[in-house]
């Protein structure tokens, strides 16, 4: 292939995933809740099937629980998930957006290896714009889950993790 082909394949690329990026954006505006919503979903899905990438695509860097960082890096939570293969409901999400900041609340049921099966009562996930890049090459703002809030007592049941 010429140089000069080769750049036309290039730009062409190029055009057709800002294009694409374009039409998403503007062809199906959803609310921010719908964003997290979806975000959330997929993350839960992929999760469940042992699959950390969309998880990893929805944590901050910045990522605590009870506003605690846990001093995991991204590489031990993938693995976490891959091993343990998570499978976690999150079945009445209530949604709240505040600029740029979101919290959902909802009851969440657990299931892991070893852990077993637990039910939290109620769990509040703090989500916030951030920046991002859309494949790693066009910047973006996305939500990102920041804080996830849980209360002492059943934090003190995962104590093994």
């Amino acid at each position: 292939m010429t140089p000069a082909r080769a750049i036309l394949v290039f730009a062409i690329l190029v055009v057709g995933v800002v294009g694409f990026n374009v039409y998403q954006a503007l062809g199906s505006p959803r609310s921010d809740a719908q964003l997290i919503d979806e975000a959330l979903e997929r993350s839960l899905r992929d999760s469940k099937d042992g699959k950390p990438g969309s998880a990893l695509d929805l944590l901050s860097k910045t990522f605590s629980v009870n506003q605690t960082e846990l001093g995991y890096d991204r590489a031990s939570i993938a693995d976490f998930i891959r091993k343990a293969k998570p499978q976690i409901e999150v079945p009445e999400r209530h949604t709240r957006v505040f600029g740029d900041e979101a919290r959902v609340t909802s009851p969440v049921n657990l299931r892991m290896e070893p852990l077993g099966e637990r039910a939290i009562p109620e769990v509040t996930m703090i989500f916030q714009r951030e920046d991002d890049r859309v494949y790693g090459i066009f910047p973006a703002r996305r939500w990102k889950l920041v804080d996830v809030r849980i209360p002492d007592q059943a934090l003190a049941e995962f104590s093994g993790f």
